[in-house]
């Protein structure tokens, strides 16, 4: 008899994994926007697996009405959304996908770097309007030469300093410590390091710690010629940007998460020096199928009594 496991939908993440998962599980969906009460109680008593995304998570009241869940693939890599603590108390397993997307990201970290800088939506924007027939589009600003803060120097900050050195930047990164294999100027104190870079770059993790990180005092540090590209949640004070931006503390900034996801603040909509992408910096085709491909094969290892590939718990 096939495993049984729970698939949360999100409608967010569309995954092409259940071909995958079909031949070798009874597949029963929970619907996006419901809970553990949508579960019928002899489904429920069956669950051994689950299938869950980054978008949703899970909540403990769904854990507690899995008695005899023992495992939990992830298709992505930040952990936020799950009850860690409930997991490992239950002794339930938990894999992620955390390495999959730093080449998307970082792609597109560059990209809203120079879509920022040399202005690329406003000038799609300019032709469309007709105002190309009116007269001259303003001066950008130049890229390569310039110095980059990467704030966090993961692995998605790696791949971003990697693809700066292209560009030629003086790259700048801030961590607790410094780190022995890079050759870019440590900084220990973030608001020191926005003061020296020309464009800065978030790409730490979403942690109490770097909570609103970036707040009035590090804008007024990158001043009114610097470039913010942001794609983690929560480590930027949206309200003290939205006022940077406004009052030309800030040139320019490039965002590709907010805080109150979909929902995007009218202020950032109006602006013409902000560049805005809706979450999309992994969304790629190529990177889509890698998370589906291990998301399942982490499943079958586990319930074919082999080690899981990328386990978190």
């Amino acid at each position: 008899m096939k495993p049984e496991i729970l698939f949360l939908e999100d409608a967010s993440t569309v995954l092409p994994i259940l071909p995958l998962l079909e031949p070798h599980f009874t597949i029963h969906k929970l619907a996006e926007g419901k809970g553990a009460e949508a579960v019928p109680e002899d489904v429920a008593a069956r669950i051994r697996g689950m299938l869950a995304t980054t978008n949703r998570g899970v909540g403990e009241s769904l854990i507690d009405a899995l008695p005899k869940l023992e495992m939990i693939a992830v298709p992505g890599g930040h952990m936020h959304r799950f009850p860690l603590q409930l997991l490992r108390h239950r002794g339930i397993r938990l894999t992620n996908a955390p390495a999959i997307s730093v080449d998307d990201v970082a792609d597109l970290v560059i990209g809203l770097l120079l879509a920022a800088a040399r202005r690329i939506g406003e000038g799609d924007r300019f032709i469309r309007a007709g105002k190309w027939l009116e007269g001259g589009f303003p001066f950008a600003t130049r890229v390569s030469g310039k110095k980059i803060g990467i704030a966090g120097l993961g692995r998605i900050g790696r791949r971003v300093g990697r693809r700066a050195e292209g560009f030629a930047m003086d790259i700048h990164y801030h961590e607790p410590a410094a780190f022995d294999d890079v050759t870019y100027r440590f900084c220990p104190d973030l608001l020191e390091m926005a003061g020296a870079v020309d464009f800065l770059v978030i790409t730490c993790p979403t942690i109490p710690e770097t909570h609103h990180m970036v707040d009035k005092a590090v804008l007024a540090a990158l001043g009114p010629e610097g470039i913010l590209v942001n794609v983690v949640r929560h480590c930027v004070d949206m309200e003290a940007l939205t006022k940077a931006l406004a009052d030309g503390t800030v040139g320019a900034a490039a965002l590709d998460v907010f805080d109150d996801e979909p929902h995007v603040p009218e202020a950032f909509l109006a602006a013409e020096n902000v560049v805005v992408s809706p979450h999309a910096a992994w969304k790629t085709k190529e990177g889509r199928m890698i998370f589906a491909q291990l998301a399942a094969d982490n499943l079958c290892a586990y319930f074919d009594g082999k080690p899981l590939l990328t386990p978190v718990i």
